[in-house]
């Protein structure tokens, strides 16, 4: 995996932003376990990037939506 960038949001509710390449197998630990059914929204030309995100939240027990 490349190099990670991870900028820390605070406020009442804080988060981490998580930029780099290649971040799908990533996903399904930010979204925790508790989430059982992810939306995956995608530009119209990258239909290839949503179909790996689909395979890692799936993967992981998320419906993919």
């Amino acid at each position: 995996m490349a190099d990670v960038t991870r900028i820390a949001v605070t406020g009442e509710s804080p988060y981490d932003v998580v930029v780099g390449h290649r971040l799908g197998s990533l996903l399904p630990e930010a979204l925790g376990d508790r989430v059982r059914r992810a939306a995956l929204v995608h530009p119209a030309s990258r239909p290839h990037d949503a179909e790996l995100l689909a395979e890692h939240v799936a993967g992981a027990g998320i419906e993919p939506l």
